[in-house]
């Protein structure tokens, strides 16, 4: 098992309910560079994204496909958080998240 804790300014550990109609704007309080995001209510993959590579590129670490991508961003890392595009999987209507965040 892994466990996670937050830590102010470097780690958030939390949880949404996607919506598909809007962005989920997530707050943390510090720049995320990395964001690990699984649906905890079905069997969908769990999804990693990182600043480096861009919110238009992830890693599925549970199974042995390479990166994926789009021509539009799956997250969007801001100064205080990030975003959950509307138009994918990660924000699923009604389908509820857990994330891991790190600055």
């Amino acid at each position: 098992a892994y466990c996670f804790a937050d830590k102010p300014g470097y780690q958030k550990v939390g949880e949404y309910t996607g919506d598909a109609n809007s962005l989920q704007t997530i707050v943390t309080g510090f720049p995320v560079r990395f964001v690990l995001i699984k649906a905890y209510d079905n069997t969908t993959n769990w999804e990693i994204f990182d600043s480096t590579r861009g919110g238009n590129k992830g890693l599925q670490p549970n199974v042995s496909s390479a990166e994926f991508s789009s021509g539009s961003n799956f997250v969007s890392f801001l100064l205080n958080g990030f975003e959950v595009s509307s138009i994918n999987h990660e924000n699923t209507d009604g389908k509820n998240y857990i994330y891991l965040a790190i600055a």
